[in-house]
């Protein structure tokens, strides 16, 4: 069976996530998909941000809330939380006067 990982930036009231079935590809392309969702709202150079990485493999449905990681299959295939990294995004932060 191939691995699937899902890479999730919880920010704010929200989040932002990718699947891939390498965890850091899946990183790469939240950290991208951040930047797309939040860069209107937040100002987001320099920002550091939490990365949570999850072995989603055999879920084809995977969703999270308030209580955790939950799949459609996750009985049969654990939901395993692989970890959680800090990435800084590019740029140089003003800070204001």
């Amino acid at each position: 069976m191939t691995h699937d990982y899902i890479a999730i930036v919880l920010l704010g009231g929200g989040s932002s996530w990718a699947r891939n079935p390498d965890p850091e590809k899946a990183i790469a392309s939240v950290v991208r998909q951040v930047k797309n969702d939040w860069g209107q709202i937040f100002n987001m150079k320099g920002a550091e941000i939490y990365v949570n990485v999850w072995d989603v493999t055999g879920n084809d449905d995977v969703h999270w809330d308030d209580e955790g990681m939950h799949g459609d299959k996750q009985d049969e295939h654990p939901i395993t939380k692989v970890n959680t990294r800090l990435v800084v995004l590019p740029g140089k932060r003003k800070l204001a006067a």
